[in-house]
């Protein structure tokens, strides 16, 4: 069970010839949520919904602690992620990545703040990004 996540504040449009920034953040329309603790947490997956009807559908993602993409926090994703779309509304694809990782914030990054990076495949190219969301649970509530 997650103690939290960290929500999409933006929706980019997804490119197949760059990684394409998703600002993470605290999310606000969810009472109560957390902030992100500094470390003693595990990150167990990111959810990834994009809107698109697509044949071939596939991404792969990291996570960094700057908007610049330089300072790597989880992945890269060793293998492309499939998705899957959606029951009733096809246009909607769907998949979640593991990063498995307790990562510990660096003292230069921003508290609950991280940047998912994507790069979808081909048909997925110009996909409008739904949802984003990291899952977190904190290792000392056992």
């Amino acid at each position: 069970m997650s103690s939290g996540f960290l929500e999409n504040s933006d929706t980019p449009a997804m490119s197949s010839s760059a990684y394409v920034k998703i600002t993470l953040g605290k999310p606000t329309s969810f009472a109560p949520s957390l902030e992100l603790p500094a470390g003693m947490v595990r990150w167990s997956h990111i959810e990834l919904i994009v809107d698109k009807t697509a044949t071939n559908k596939s991404f792969e993602a990291f996570l960094t602690w700057d908007s610049d993409g330089d300072d790597i926090a989880a992945g890269p994703t060793q293998t492309a992620i499939n998705m899957v779309a959606g029951q009733t509304d096809t246009s909607l694809n769907m998949a979640t990545a593991v990063f498995d990782v307790n990562p510990s914030r660096p003292s230069d990054a921003a508290q609950s703040q991280l940047y998912l990076w994507v790069k979808v495949h081909s048909d997925l190219n110009s996909a409008s990004t739904v949802r984003a969301r990291l899952y977190w649970h904190s290792i000392t509530k056992g």
